[in-house]
């Protein structure tokens, strides 16, 4: 939550709302700004899984 967090957010550079950041081994995979559809999503996801 940007609202409550926003050394957070700021530490992460995020921009817009939503944001979702993919992790994998503590390091950023992917980043999606913008309200993205559930197939961009799970597809995203998966590539990274």
């Amino acid at each position: 939550d940007i609202d409550e967090s926003p050394n957070l957010a700021s530490s992460y550079k995020v921009r817009g709302v939503p944001t979702l950041m993919v992790f994998k081994g503590g390091e950023i995979k992917s980043t999606m700004v913008g309200a993205q559809p559930k197939a961009k999503i799970a597809e995203e996801v998966n590539k990274i899984l």
